[in-house]
């Protein structure tokens, strides 16, 4: 499980390719369900453009489906967590009245599914689908969208006390780890629009309070010593020093009270 949350589909899905792809089969048992029992999930916030499906049908068509769906039951249909542009451009197939097959068999008219149970909740699914999509390149508006919807669900998991935030991780890091987009891109959209955890926040900001304020503690110890030192100092030990040495003392001095200066300044 995650340390982010409880909600994260990469678990379920793996990497699903090579030697993941086939450990997986050997231990996830595929439906075929009859494609009119499943429905595309009403949360899915990812497009579903018509002249991509039209490429993957044609994809599909000739190379057949090579991975199963993610969906779970509802009454008696299957709504999809994972594979929205597959089921369409399985539809699509079946209205050219073209077949199609997996991993070699003719399953035309059907889908392979693999069942998950219900979350039954709506933003529990959300973070579900979002984290199936982990890898899809978005636009810069797609990735706004997806960063504030998923920062939505969490708060209201986290309202409903179904979704703790992790002590001492940024929010950015959060939805970064649940969503794929970018840290950096997820920080700046963040302080554009205000938006933030707030509570986990202010916890980081905290944490990182405490290590300025550890760092200037040891700061002044090493000015007290430095003074210290300095009054106690006998000028005659400069005459043990050859003329670069006290050249280098100098300029080391020099130098340092500068530092300070900037600092303080």
């Amino acid at each position: 499980m995650s340390i982010y949350g409880q909600y994260d589909l990469r678990g379920i899905l793996g990497d699903q390719t090579g030697e993941d792809f086939i450990e997986k089969k050997k231990t996830t048992k595929v439906f075929l369900a009859e494609i009119e029992e499943v429905k595309p999930n009403p949360n899915n916030k990812f497009s579903t453009d018509s002249e991509g499906i039209d490429l993957l049908a044609s994809n599909i068509e000739e190379n057949g489906l090579l991975h199963d769906l993610v969906a779970y039951r509802c009454g008696d249909k299957y709504v999809l967590i994972s594979g929205h542009r597959r089921l369409l451009a399985l539809q699509k197939l079946m209205t050219c009245k073209k077949n199609y097959v997996y991993h070699g068999m003719d399953i035309t008219g059907r889908v392979p599914l693999t069942v998950i149970d219900n979350p039954k909740n709506e933003d529990a699914i959300g973070l579900l689908i979002i984290s199936a999509n982990h890898q899809r390149n978005l636009s810069a508006q797609e990735k706004r969208e997806v960063i504030r919807y998923t920062l939505s669900c969490l708060k209201s998991l986290e309202k409903d006390g179904k979704y703790t935030w992790p002590v001492g991780v940024r929010t950015c890091t959060v939805i970064a780890e649940k969503t794929g987009i970018a840290e950096h891109f997820i920080k700046d959209f963040l302080a554009e629009t205000g938006l933030s955890k707030g509570k986990n926040e202010q916890n980081c900001r905290s944490r990182e309070m405490s290590e300025e304020e550890k760092t200037m503690k040891g700061f002044k110890k090493a000015i007290r010593t430095l003074k210290k030192q300095a009054s106690g100092f006998d000028a005659d030990i400069l005459s043990q020093f050859n003329s670069n040495e006290i050249a280098d003392i100098k300029t080391q001095l020099q130098e340092l009270i500068c530092q300070l200066q900037a600092i303080i300044e």
